[in-house]
């Protein structure tokens, strides 16, 4: 469980993003943390201590909402959702969005179900399939994430056929990973999208920086 101190890290700083959590989305937070703790024990989903939980997993996830509007009701769709980020940390902080969280792993699936029972987020579904399988679902969702899965040209080939047209999907990167993001140009290209922008995001209370690419569905 979560500290009371980052507890108000992570209000202060969803804040400084305009977005606000109540006190009940802030005790699911708490919850997801104190799940993923125990889980971890026995197989292996993060390696990012208790201790930073907050800066380095559920504001990182939360940095979306600062720079995509996402209408009510949209599809949002989580590649490779893995410990549930971004998708979890969005469903807590959007209970609006329809949220579906896809993993290879059956083992993360479980997890996440159990996540989203915990939680009880109506608004969202863990999913076992991978990418390459899941060809019913092409072009149905307004947002396609996916935050440290593969390389960007791999990533544009997974993603992009899942994102309706006007859609997006957004590719969490670290800072370092610009000319990564510029070489895969090409194959977003063959995807029918195009680099919308590369925003580079400070996470609050840390010296941390990360890259958000938004390729954007013709």
């Amino acid at each position: 469980m979560i500290s009371h101190d980052q507890m108000t890290a992570l209000r202060d700083g969803a804040a400084e993003w305009g977005i606000t959590l109540s006190e009940a989305q802030l005790d699911a937070f708490s919850i997801y943390s104190t799940l993923l703790e125990d889980q971890n024990r026995v197989m292996n989903l993060t390696r990012i201590p208790l201790a930073e939980i907050v800066p380095l997993h559920f504001l990182d996830s939360l940095s979306i909402l600062s720079i995509v509007p996402l209408e009510r009701g949209a599809r949002i769709l989580d590649l490779g959702s893995g410990a549930g980020f971004p998708g979890i940390p969005l469903a807590i902080a959007r209970p609006d969005l329809n949220i579906t969280l896809l993993d290879a792993t059956n083992k993360k699936v479980i997890f996440l179900q159990t996540v989203v029972e915990k939680l009880a987020l109506p608004n969202c579904r863990a999913v076992h399939g991978r990418a390459e399988e899941m060809a019913d679902r092409k072009g149905q969702y307004a947002c396609v994430t996916a935050r440290a899965v593969a390389s960007m040209d791999k990533l544009a080939g997974w993603m992009l056929p899942f994102v309706k047209k006007g859609g997006v999907a957004v590719a969490m990167k670290s800072s370092q990973a610009t000319a990564e993001i510029e070489s895969a140009r090409k194959v977003i290209q063959q995807q029918g999208a195009f680099i919308e922008s590369v925003e580079q995001i400070s996470i609050p209370g840390t010296d941390i920086t990360r890259l958000l690419a938004v390729l954007r569905k013709r």
